[in-house]
């Protein structure tokens, strides 16, 4: 849910950054949307998050794979 709602406002910026009634603050946008970009990026790895429709990488007998009898 948090993710989503950062990357909903992500796309907000984005937007903003190419419309030209934002031309005078586009350098804000711009270190706004990195800014957010990081703090995704920090909260993907954080969590282990993943993409919907990224297959999740492969796993081990301790890490809830198939074959710890």
């Amino acid at each position: 849910m948090f993710l989503e709602q950062l990357q909903v406002k992500r796309a907000r910026l984005a937007k903003q950054l190419v419309q030209p009634e934002f031309e005078a603050i586009r350098p804000t946008l711009s270190g706004e949307l990195k800014a957010l970009d990081q703090i995704i990026d920090e909260y993907v790895h954080l969590f282990d998050l993943q993409e919907i429709g990224e297959e999740p990488g492969p796993q081990g007998p301790f890490d809830g794979g198939e074959g710890n009898d």
